[in-house]
C-alpha cells in the first residue's frame, strides 16, 4: 500500500458515523491531522494572551454556553469541515477545509474567541485537486512563540508548508520542505529556535518514519529516523513543554484490539526512553495532554460490555504510573470520536461523542485530574445528526474555553462549530 492512501485513516476514529475499528488496522502508518499538544505562546500583540495575577482556575466542571456557526456548509459538494486549532494570544487559531468538487478543497484558517466569535477575517490559503477524502484534506496547525504555521499533504506536489502569524496571516511564499510527491508530510508541532517539526515518510512500506525539522519560513533542516519501517500505526505525537515529544505506535493483536506503545524523543528525534506498552486493549488511537505530573494518555476500550474513553497517567518518558482506567462511558448504543486537552492549571479536559437510538450523536465534555479521575459529572453539548473531528482549547487563565468541531444538526447543514465553555470551580 502507498503512504497516500495509507493517510485515509487519519481522522476516521473522530467521526462519528465511521466504524469503531474498520480503519485501525495499521497496513500503513495512520497519522492525524494535528499533535493534540498546545503550543506555548509567549510575546506579541497576537500571539501574547493578557494574564490577570494568579494561578491559572481549576476546574471541577464546564458549563456550556451558546453555539457559534463558524463556517457553516452548503451543498454536499460544499462541505466545510473543521480539521486543527491552536492557540493564539487570547483566541485560537483555527483551520479547516471546504470541498469545492468531488475531488478539490480549499484550506482556510480564521482566528476565533473563546467566546467563538471570529477575531478576524476568514482567510483562504492552499486550494487544489486532492485524493478526494474528508478524512485525508487536513491541515496540521502549530504554534511556537509568535511564529505559526499549517501543514497540507498534496499527493500531486508534495508536502505544503504554510508559514503564518497568529492571525492566520501567510508570512512568506508556501513552500516545499521535501521532494516534491517523495515524501508525505503530517504532524506538526513546535521545535528548537523557533522553528517547528513534522514526520515524514515515503510511498513505501520499508520506508522509514523521519523527524524533518524546518525553520518558521519552512526551509528545511536536519533529519532523523523515529522508526525503522512503517509496519506500525502511529497516534498523533505530544509535543511537551521541554520540546521533548512522545509518539504512540500501535499494532493489531489476535483479539482485534490494538498493542500501544510509547517512546519518547528528544526535539531533534534522538529516541531518550521505551518503547514501553501501555495497553493491548485499545480500540482507537491515543490523544495525550501533558499535565502537573505528567500526561494523561486517552483511547477507547470496552469496558463491561459498555464501550468507554480509557486514560492513563503517565510519566514525561511514557510509563504507566498507574493501570489505565475508564472515565467515560456511554450508556448509549456506543461511543465514537473523542479528545483530550491540557489546561493551564495542570488538568485535562476530555470532549466525546456517544450514539443515541441508532441515529443521533450526543456530545459532551468532562474536567479530569491529572491522574484521570474526573472532577465533576459531564457536561452535554447537544445532540447532532452526525459529528466530526472534535477539539477543545483552555484559555491561558483557565478560565474559558472553546469546543470546536464538525457538526450537522436538522435543517443546519454540516460546517465548522464553536462552543464556549465556561468554568465552574
Amino acid at each position: 500500500m502507498k503512504l497516500r492512501a495509507a493517510v485515509v485513516a487519519v481522522s476516521a476514529p473522530l467521526v462519528a458515523c465511521g466504524a469503531r475499528t474498520g480503519l485501525l488496522v495499521p497496513t500503513g502508518i495512520s497519522p492525524e491531522s494535528d499533535a493534540g499538544s498546545i503550543e506555548d505562546a509567549s510575546v506579541g500583540p497576537i500571539c501574547s494572551p493578557s494574564l490577570d495575577a494568579g494561578p491559572p482556575a481549576t476546574c471541577s466542571s464546564w458549563s456550556a454556553g451558546s453555539e457559534v456557526t463558524v463556517s457553516p456548509g452548503g451543498t454536499i459538494e460544499q462541505m466545510a469541515y473543521f480539521t486543527s486549532v491552536v492557540p493564539s494570544g487570547d483566541g485560537v487559531l483555527a483551520t479547516w477545509f471546504t470541498l469545492t468538487g468531488e475531488a478539490s478543497a480549499t484550506w482556510v484558517t480564521q482566528r476565533l474567541g473563546f467566546d467563538g466569535v471570529p477575531l478576524g477575517p476568514a482567510r483562504n490559503h492552499l486550494s487544489f485537486s486532492t485524493d478526494g477524502g474528508v478524512f485525508t484534506d487536513v491541515m496540521s496547525l502549530a504554534g511556537n512563540g509568535c511564529a505559526f504555521a499549517g501543514v497540507v499533504d498534496d499527493p500531486q506536489n508534495g508536502c505544503r508548508f504554510l508559514p503564518l502569524d497568529g492571525d492566520g496571516s501567510e508570512t512568506g511564499p508556501v513552500v516545499s520542505p521535501t521532494a516534491p510527491t517523495s515524501h508525505a508530510c503530517w504532524d506538526l508541532g513546535a521545535s528548537t529556535a523557533g522553528g517547528f517539526s513534522m514526520l515524514t515518510a515515503t510511498g513505501s512500506e520499508t520506508s522509514p518514519v523521519q523527524l524533518l525539522s524546518v525553520d518558521a519560513t519552512g526551509k528545511a533542516g536536519a533529519s532523523a529516523t523515529l522508526l525503522p519501517d512503517m509496519s506500525v500505526g502511529l497516534s498523533p505525537r505530544l509535543v511537551l513543554r521541554d520540546g521533548s515529544f512522545l509518539l504512540s505506535t500501535f499494532a493489531e493483536v489476535d483479539s482485534g484490539a490494538l498493542a500501544t506503545d510509547m517512546r519518547h524523543f528528544a526535539a531533534d528525534g534522538t529516541l531518550l526512553a521505551g518503547p514501553f506498552q501501555i495497553s493491548d486493549t485499545a480500540y482507537s488511537i491515543v490523544y495525550m495532554a501533558e499535565t502537573a505530573s505528567g500526561v494523561l494518555a486517552a483511547w477507547q476500550g470496552d469496558a463491561n460490555e459498555m464501550e468507554s474513553v480509557i486514560v492513563a497517567a503517565l510519566d514525561h518518558d511514557g510509563k504507566l504510573l498507574a493501570p489505565p482506567a475508564p472515565v467515560v462511558a456511554s450508556e448509549n448504543d456506543a461511543l465514537y470520536g473523542f479528545a483530550i486537552g491540557a489546561t493551564p492549571g495542570g488538568d485535562a479536559i476530555v470532549a466525546w461523542q456517544a450514539l443515541v437510538n441508532g441515529s443521533m450523536f450526543n456530545l459532551q465534555v468532562q474536567a479530569l485530574a491529572p491522574d484521570g479521575t474526573p472532577r465533576g459529572g459531564p457536561t452535554n453539548i447537544g445532540t447532532y445528526d452526525a459529528l466530526g473531528t472534535i477539539r477543545p482549547v483552555v484559555s491561558a487563565d483557565g478560565t474559558k474555553a472553546v469546543l470546536l468541531f464538525s457538526g450537522e444538526q436538522g435543517s443546519v447543514p454540516d460546517g465548522m462549530r464553536a462552543v464556549p465553555l465556561f468554568c465552574v470551580q
